[in-house]
């Protein structure tokens, strides 16, 4: 009797392990539908610090919110360690007729001119961590990581130096590094099917040349349709608010993008 009640108490068990809390490998491709606004300043040669931020929705007429592609890999190894790597890229270009001027460094664009301008943005993100509570339904981890960097931006028109129409410029400020964050993550097993999922990662510090902070959230549930496939939907945030001091940028960073991510899982 008490041998058949513990078959019966392992089978429920082993029925509610969802394969994002049992595989050792799981990968995730998808589609994020953010909102996002982008605001930057730049400062120039002579007074580096940076001007009034620029809106590249307000001021260029910029339409961010577009689809994104983006994948998530998780793997898992020991009893309680996983590494987790996702990649996200975009890229958005616009003209305007200013409302009003706009400086750029050293460089001023007036009111009622056009000028094109554009946005290239990469955020690899990595994840070291490791689980502090398991069972076959939950599981919750802290860790250490870094989000990888890739932001460069330009305007280009006819620009105005030292108050002299200088003609057609094009100005360009960009910077890449690694910014490290805390971070941790809760999933849940409704049952073999259903997963609840979430995750945050922070950071608020002076790290190199950037002093801000940064914040990454998702929660959502994921499917197992099949036994090495399911389907999942996330609602995403992520937030970078820093000042800058590269070498080829002294200025500010104001991004936040939050939406929708709908993607197709694969465990192993």
């Amino acid at each position: 009797m008490l041998v058949f009640a513990a078959a019966t108490a392992n089978a429920q068990s082993s029925s509610d392990a969802h394969p994002y809390l049992s595989s050792k490998f799981s990968i995730d491709v998808g589609v994020f539908m953010p909102q996002s606004t982008f605001k930057i300043g730049v400062g120039g040669t002579v007074d580096p610090a940076p001007f009034d931020p620029i809106d590249f929705e307000t001021e260029l007429r910029s339409d961010v919110d577009e689809e994104i592609a983006a994948i998530q890999f998780n793997w898992r190894f020991g009893e309680k360690w996983s590494l987790r790597a996702q990649y996200m890229e975009w890229n958005d270009r616009s003209s305007a007729v200013l409302a009003n001027d706009v400086e750029w460094g050293d460089v001023t664009f007036g009111a009622g001119t056009g000028v094109g301008a554009g946005l290239d943005t990469s955020v690899t993100r990595l994840f070291f961590g490791r689980q502090f509570s398991v069972s076959d339904r939950h599981e919750f981890g802290l860790g250490l990581g870094g989000h990888v960097l890739d932001i460069s931006a330009f305007i280009e028109g006819n620009a105005i130096v030292n108050g002299v129409a200088d003609g057609f410029h094009t100005e360009v400020v960009s910077t890449s590094g690694l910014v490290p964050n805390i971070g941790g993550w809760y999933m849940y097993a409704f049952s073999e099917r259903w997963a609840f999922t979430s995750r945050l990662d922070w950071l608020g510090a002076d790290i190199g040349d950037y002093d801000g902070h940064i914040i990454n959230a998702s929660a959502g549930v994921n499917l197992n349709i099949a036994k090495h496939f399911g389907a999942g939907l996330n609602y995403n945030w992520l937030e970078l608010d820093f000042g800058i001091s590269d070498p080829n940028w002294h200025g500010d960073l104001n991004s936040r993008s939050h939406g929708f991510y709908a993607y197709l899982s694969a465990y192993w």
